[in-house]
């Protein structure tokens, strides 16, 4: 019943799961992609770093999303700001070539 509810602010991969336990032994080769972006965020927030850093993100989620993969974490640290994307990762059903779809969403992302 809950989870009828928050199906629509989940993601589309994750949505057709009711039981997430069949993924909790699994063993999987997947691969992961850093990227580490410079806007120019460094101590300073303001609503304009705020604004790139989110436009970066949406640039960072299509891409990935596109090519089946996952947006596992989006963060600051003292190293600027990081996004560490996986292919291969439950709710998506491991590829031959998820390595190949890894290379093809950070080239869609630095084209974009």
């Amino acid at each position: 019943r809950a989870w009828t509810r928050l199906r629509q602010f989940c993601h589309e991969g994750a949505r057709e799961l009711q039981d997430v336990f069949e993924y909790a032994a699994d063993l999987r080769q997947v691969s992961v992609i850093f990227f580490q972006l410079d806007l120019g965020v460094e101590s300073r927030i303001d609503y304009l770093a705020v604004q790139r850093a989110h436009e970066a993100l949406l640039v960072i989620q299509s891409a990935v999303y596109e090519h089946r993969g996952t947006l596992q974490k989006y963060l600051q640290d003292d190293k600027g700001l990081i996004a560490i994307c996986v292919m291969g990762m439950p709710p998506f059903a491991p590829h031959d070539n998820d390595s190949t779809r890894a290379v093809l969403a950070a080239m869609t992302v630095h084209e974009r």
